[in-house]
């Protein structure tokens, strides 16, 4: 299973052989055969998995919703820089064609029951006047899906990324209402045409 995240994530589900996999992995053709019966199913398998691990990932100990969504993403965030492989294999079934139909709907319909309950704890955060108010819900977890959809991205073989990585303190603190500005008193034109007025008279 480690060996095909990997052979996957490198080439994708249309490129990617059993031969691939099993010379990944140290085995025989034929060993692998004896555990799944193609590679759809190792790449279902994998798919199941992985949003297990996300439902997992949500938190529901927190004592407030605001924690709960930091806790949430910050376990997340620091299997996303484990295993990068991961979210590029939701990637690809999500949005990159070549799988075929049954295999993109399973995974649709999985990630739809994690995307229901992220839009619900956000909600929650936004009733407590903890996340902005004016965005829709909806939107604000599609942003965090694509924050981290971005930082799986890596070159094969390489580590490196040309910036820093987005931290959860800055996505949260992003997302805060901006605090309440105490409206001060403007001059307005013709105020400031009478100040001048009267310093020209004072000269």
């Amino acid at each position: 299973m480690r060996a095909a995240l990997g052979v996957f994530a490198e080439k994708g589900f249309s490129f990617t052989k059993i031969s691939d996999i099993a010379t990944a992995a140290g085995l025989s053709h034929g060993l692998v055969y004896h555990y799944f019966p193609s590679k759809e199913a190792i790449f279902a398998t994998l798919i199941e998995e992985m949003v297990d691990q996300f439902e997992d990932d949500i938190d529901e100990e927190g004592a407030t919703a605001s924690e709960r969504l930091e806790r949430t993403l910050e376990t997340s965030f620091g299997r996303l820089h484990q295993s990068p492989d991961s979210m590029q294999l939701m990637t690809q079934a999500m949005l990159i064609g070549g799988l075929p139909g049954p295999l993109r709907a399973c995974a649709f319909e999985r990630a739809e029951g994690v995307v229901e309950r992220l839009v619900a704890l956000v909600r929650e955060c936004q009733e407590d006047g903890d996340l902005v108010d004016d965005v829709d819900p909806e939107q604000i977890t599609s942003v965090l899906a694509c924050v981290m959809r971005g930082m799986s991205v890596r070159p094969p073989g390489g580590e490196a990324m040309p910036m820093t990585m987005p931290t959860v303190a800055t996505l949260m603190k992003l997302l805060q209402p901006s605090p309440k500005v105490t409206a001060t008193r403007t001059r307005t034109p013709s105020s400031r045409g009478r100040e001048k007025t009267n310093a020209k008279k004072k000269a």
